[in-house]
């Protein structure tokens, strides 16, 4: 018989019951964690338990215990394309597809990303909590202003602790860290919101983006300004305190005794690691909307790597400003750059038909790609047939390409602090 303690431990511990589920179970730290898989596929289970047991290994060293007597990875992996990742108390709920690619590169990668980062909220959510959220209230919303550090510190951890326990190759953690870079820099919500007040904002749309070119992630901004505060701590102490040592604090101080974190306690952690004031990272990247590139880029050349910005080659993006995706041959537009020639002239979810007069199959790039001044573009909006003009801007390209690089002209001193940041060879 199943017996809960009380409501919340009730709906905090979920469960499967099916008669093909799959379960495996490996120890770190002596501590029991149970992989469970229900769906239809064929999981490589010794390199799959290599792996969970490795960035296991490297959180629980971070923190030196663990809130729970055991954990157990719920895996739902459906037919079709699907990610989603939800924490619990001693589990976490994760849904993939489709079933047939786990184990290719693209899905399994997914997977590893997922369950590290959902294994580190045992600790940074479920026992580091926001104040506001201690007592939990399930009869309405819990606003706070925190979601930086519950979901952004989580997030930017999630794939750098991949590559610090040799899961991942420091350019599988650099492609992953690239996709945020990307998903940062198409927001232009990025200029208008800061990170406390899109914490807030996070339970009014969710994952979406509510208002267009008004909200920013705490996900991707989040992990960005954790990545930039541990390389300025690391730099700061040459690498004698990192964010692992805010983190530590917080477990310690706040998450073993059951006590709720507030921002002030937040900035009082940060400057005692750093052993100096922090008021300017946390006005300028936090509570305001100050641009991560140049600080990025320094801080990114102490470990000999660099924030490489490069033209987006797309004529549509890095010309005109706007994105498409190919639904069933049919080319639709997806996402506009506020003040760019798309935004006077395009709507998103317009069907683009024809370029001057030549029919769009899967070659928009080429059609914009002639280098006239300007292009006549036939569009269904709303079921009706339009004709719009599309007109360059040659000193404007929006979208540019901007990446994590390592320098070739990094110093050997510059070298080791990688090692000592990554604990991989440069």
């Amino acid at each position: 018989m199943l017996q809960a303690d009380s409501f919340e431990h009730l709906i905090e511990c979920p469960l499967i019951a099916s008669p093909t589920l799959q379960h495996h179970e490996y120890q770190a730290q002596g501590i029991p964690f149970h992989v469970w898989v229900q769906g239809e596929c064929d999981p490589d289970w010794p390199r799959l338990l290599q792996d969970f047991a490795a960035f296991s290994e490297e959180q629980l060293s971070l923190f030196d215990s663990f809130p729970v007597a055991d954990y157990h990875f719920l895996n739902q992996i459906l037919p079709y394309s699907h990610y989603h990742g939800v924490e619990h108390t001693n589990s976490t709920v994760i849904t993939l597809g489709p079933a047939q690619l786990l184990m290719t590169d693209v899905l399994y990668k997914e997977l590893l990303g997922v369950s590290c980062h959902e294994l580190f909220h045992t600790w940074n959510i479920k026992s580091i909590r926001p104040a506001e959220l201690l007592p939990y209230n399930y009869t309405q919303e819990q606003y706070f202003r925190t979601c930086y550090i519950a979901e952004g510190i989580t997030t930017y951890y999630g794939e750098y602790l991949l590559a610090r326990s040799g899961v991942r190759t420091a350019e599988q953690y650099f492609h992953e860290l690239n996709t945020v870079l990307r998903k940062h820099y198409e927001d232009d919500g990025r200029f208008n919101l800061s990170l406390a007040d899109a914490s807030v904002d996070l339970w009014l749309d969710g994952y979406k983006n509510g208002v267009p070119d008004r909200k920013v992630s705490v996900y991707h901004k989040g992990a960005l300004v954790a990545l930039l505060l541990d390389l300025a701590l690391r730099q700061l102490s040459k690498h004698q305190r990192s964010l692992d040592d805010v983190l530590r604090r917080l477990w310690l101080e706040f998450g073993q005794p059951g006590v709720g974190y507030t921002e002030d306690d937040y900035i009082r952690l940060v400057e005692e690691v750093a052993g100096r004031p922090m008021r300017q990272y946390f006005d300028s990247f936090i509570y305001g909307t100050a641009p991560l590139e140049e600080p990025l880029t320094k801080a990114l050349h102490f470990v000999g790597c660099t924030l490489l910005q490069e033209e987006n080659v797309s004529a549509a993006e890095g010309v005109f400003g706007f994105k498409t995706i190919l639904k069933n041959e049919r080319t639709e537009v997806t996402n506009i750059s506020p003040h760019s020639p798309a935004a006077a002239a395009l709507t998103v979810d317009d069907e683009i038909i024809a370029v001057n007069g030549q029919r769009v199959q899967m070659n928009l790039q080429v059609l914009l790609n002639s280098g006239a001044p300007s292009y006549e573009v036939s569009v269904f909006r709303q079921s009706r047939l339009l004709t719009v003009l599309l007109v360059a801007e040659p000193s404007k390209r929006f979208w540019p390409k901007i990446t994590v690089e390592k320098r070739p002209d990094a110093t050997p001193e510059q070298q080791v602090s990688f090692r000592q940041w990554l604990k991989q060879d440069f």
